[in-house]
This record gives structure tokens, C-alpha cells and sequence, in this order.
């Protein structure tokens, strides 16, 4: 197939394969990651910090290693089209929670849909105000007591320079507090299915 017989992701949407590959190539977004490709496209380390690989080929060495992904980014998180996918590559990708400063409306609630916290900094805080190498492990405190509301977790970065960050964690409705409490949609609607009237 010729380069320009490829088109764009939005048309290969029946193609997880393709979808995966696409989750974080936008060229407008700024890969920050301290050791990692500059450019367009976000690349980062193996799990074993060995090479540094598109998010794509990078992310399966986590799951063999038994890590959840967290990604931290910036403002308007998921702005774009095909959201749904979006949030659906995130999730097969590994990654379990979204550490942002805000995120585009439809993107938070297909997020939940899948199963991935989207967590936010509040105002005035942000991911460049904290030491993020790649290299540390990441906790969170007081997802164990969910509501319906703004819930107050504090992530724990684990590392050479240990600390901590204020977070909140919005849930608008009961709904998403199920969706969030199963792992998503998918198995919010199978263990319904499975309890039967």
C-alpha cells in the first residue's frame, strides 16, 4: 500500500491494531518525558529502561512486567476527534489512571466508560511542577472510598526524590461510579448480566 493510501487513523477504526499505533502520534503533542524522542509522537522507556520505543511497543513490556500505566499530561486532555478510541487504546494499552489539568468533556466521561481514572491537579498545579522522570513508581491514596462527587486523592511518586501531589477525582453520577468500581462498561454490563433480574 502506497504512503498516501493511507488516509488517516478516523478510517481505520475497525483496525485495532492500526488504532493502537495511533493513540499518541498527534504531531501537535509535545512529548516531555526527560530521556525519551523529542517530537512528534510519544515515545518512551521499556519497562526494563533499556530502549526507548513508541508508546505502542513500550507499553506491553509494563503488562509483562505486572505495571499499570498512568499517563500525566497537560490542559484539554482527549481534544480531538475519534474520542471514543481514544479512551478505548488507553485502556488496551494498559493504562489505568490519567493525571491531568483538565480534560475535554465527552473524552472524561469515555475515560470512565474504560475504566481509566481521570484524575486531575487543581488549579495551579501542574505536571511541570513535579519531578516526573519516568523512572518512579506511582500511589494513590483514597480510591478505596469512591463517591459520587469531587473525591480528594493524593498521588505518592516513589524515587530518588520522593513526594507527594493533591488530586481530585470527579464522578457526576452513580453510573460512572459503577463503571469505575467494575473496570469499565464492559464488565459493568456482564456482572449485571450474570446477576439477573
Amino acid at each position: 500500500m502506497a504512503r498516501r493510501d493511507l488516509n488517516q487513523y478516523s478510517t481505520r477504526r475497525s483496525n485495532h491494531e492500526v488504532m493502537l499505533r495511533g493513540a499518541f502520534t498527534n504531531p501537535a503533542v509535545a512529548n516531555l518525558l526527560p530521556g525519551t524522542r523529542k517530537g512528534p509522537g510519544a515515545h518512551t522507556h521499556t519497562a526494563d529502561r533499556t530502549r526507548v520505543l513508541p508508546v505502542h511497543e513500550a507499553a506491553p513490556t509494563y503488562r509483562d512486567a505486572g505495571y499499570d500505566l498512568v499517563v500525566v499530561a497537560g490542559r484539554n486532555y482527549g481534544a480531538g476527534s475519534s474520542r471514543d478510541w481514544a479512551a478505548k487504546a488507553q485502556a488496551l494499552l494498559g493504562v489505568r489512571a490519567v493525571v491531568a489539568e483538565s480534560y475535554e468533556r465527552i473524552h472524561r466521561s469515555n475515560l470512565i466508560g474504560m475504566g481509566v481514572l481521570p484524575l486531575e491537579f487543581p488549579e495551579g498545579d501542574s505536571a511541570s511542577a513535579h519531578a516526573f522522570t519516568g523512572a518512579e513508581e506511582l500511589s494513590f491514596e483514597g480510591l478505596g472510598q469512591l463517591s459520587v462527587g469531587t473525591n480528594r486523592v493524593v498521588l505518592h511518586l516513589h524515587g530518588d526524590s520522593p513526594a507527594t501531589a493533591e488530586l481530585r477525582l470527579r464522578i457526576h453520577s452513580r453510573q460512572e461510579l459503577g463503571y469505575l468500581r467494575h473496570g469499565g462498561i464492559l464488565p459493568y454490563v456482564v456482572r449485571r448480566s450474570l446477576q439477573g433480574p
